[in-house]
């Protein structure tokens, strides 16, 4: 544990013992349905821009999108911006310093992505995002609820997340990797900031194979687990496999007695 932050001493907690697990197919079935009626983005492109890539674990040498975007000439801008769902909100993001993609729930545009991605090479591992939760809009640290969409496509799936241990959910999304995809090494920060972000993982379709990344040892650590809680501050990533996997992050604030039970028992 002098390699990693972890979670109450451990590497990471291991919750399928602490939460009901006995929908994880019917949550399967109707995410691999689900996914195909939604029009998911994708992700994963601006990790090194953002410093939160590693460069202790050897991975190939991804194009970043932010170091694309910023090669750009005013012509190519231009065009980049046309291709924006809404190219005026999406200029006037980047005028007061906002960055959509990796540091945003929602990425870029899907025109704007298929452009990095098809004219500069530009590599999103992530190849599903798709945000679960209705736009911000009630007042700040009370939650947000489901979108309209996510209750009527993935109903299992939301019942599940309702009945996780938190008292308020700030954020719901499905991450998901094409076949011989890896998620590359990053963690999500840009430095040692200070705090332990409560979130629960789950994995209820196949395995993932995520692991955890220790920089002081060069080596990983695997996450042998459907439900888990880790601390993001330390590097993480996914190994490439011969399948389609996604798990599903939910972050907000937890029950504070699980929290207590967690801790006794770790």
């Amino acid at each position: 544990m002098l390699e990693l932050n972890g979670v109450f001493g451990r590497p990471y907690i291991d919750l399928e013992g602490a939460v009901d697990t006995g929908d994880f197919e019917a949550i399967d079935d109707e995410i691999a349905l689900g996914l195909c009626l939604t029009d998911p983005g994708f992700c994963g492109a601006g990790l090194r821009s953002l410093g939160w890539a590693t460069s202790s674990h050897p991975e190939p040498a991804y194009v970043d999108a932010e170091e694309v975007i910023a090669g750009f000439g005013p012509d190519e801008l231009d065009r980049f911006i046309a291709l924006a769902d809404d190219p005026d909100a999406f200029l006037a993001a980047r005028r007061v310093g906002h960055r959509p993609g990796d540091a945003s729930e929602h990425c870029f545009g899907r025109r704007q992505m298929l452009y990095l991605k098809h004219r500069h090479g530009v590599h999103f591992p992530w190849s599903v995002a798709y945000p679960m939760l209705a736009p911000e809009g009630g007042p700040p640290g009370a939650g947000r609820d489901f979108s309209d969409e996510a209750r009527r496509l993935f109903p299992h799936t939301v019942r599940f997340v309702r009945r996780l241990p938190f008292v308020t959910i700030t954020r719901c999304v499905v991450y998901g990797l094409d076949p011989d995809h890896r998620g590359p090494t990053h963690r999500d920060c840009a430095g040692d900031e200070p705090g332990l972000r409560e979130h629960i993982i789950f994995v209820p379709g196949r395995p993932k194979h995520y692991f955890l990344w220790s920089e002081r040892a060069r080596r990983k650590l695997p996450v042998e687990s459907r439900v888990f809680w880790f601390n993001d501050r330390d590097y993480h990533g996914v190994e490439p496999a011969p399948w389609f996997r996604y798990s599903i992050e939910v972050d907000g604030a937890l029950d504070p007695d699980f929290v207590r039970r967690i801790t006794a028992a770790a």
